[in-house]
């Protein structure tokens, strides 16, 4: 019953408030899943928005990340969500927000196989947006030397490559 008045709460607002862009993305969104844990499927719901509609709904997408994340401290993915924040801060301008979020992956979740990515994407933004190199050069050292086996030391060694231009 709830989930069908949701779906239906859902339709309407997007037919009336969204851009025609938005429609169809929310419509397959309003779907849901089928998983049972009520954590998963709102993580899910989270990481869809960000992918799809990010830009149209930054601000309440990422106050939903925060209060996602405070609520359930101990689900699983945590460190992909945080990653997915730290790159939806970065689509919405927000490059010091970004490089928080994605340097809190690296600090609270030291085990997570997207640390290499997420002090990489870190490196990107201070780089290309902030551009403060010293920080960035730090940043691309760190996943060469602290993740040496992984696909993203490759492209750090070619973006510290690239810095020693400017």
């Amino acid at each position: 019953k709830f989930d069908f008045q949701a779906k239906r709460a859902l339709t309407e607002t997007v037919e009336k408030k969204m851009d025609r862009k938005l429609r169809p993305v929310f419509a397959e969104i309003a779907r849901g899943t089928q998983d049972p844990d009520k954590a998963a499927r709102l993580a899910q719901l989270l990481a869809r928005l960000a992918d799809q509609a990010g830009d149209a709904l930054y601000e309440p997408l990422s106050r939903e990340f925060i209060d996602f994340l405070a609520r359930h401290p101990a689900y699983p993915k945590a460190d992909e969500l945080e990653l997915r924040l730290g790159q939806l801060h970065d689509k919405a301008g927000r490059y010091e927000s970004a490089v928080v979020a994605l340097n809190k992956v690296v600090a609270v979740y030291p085990a997570s196989p997207l640390c290499p990515k997420a002090l990489r994407l870190a490196g990107d933004v201070y780089a290309g947006r902030l551009k403060d190199y010293a920080k960035a050069a730090e940043a691309y050292q760190g996943v060469t030397q602290r993740y040496a086996s992984s696909p993203e030391a490759g492209v750090a060694y070619e973006a510290i490559a690239a810095l020693e231009e400017k």
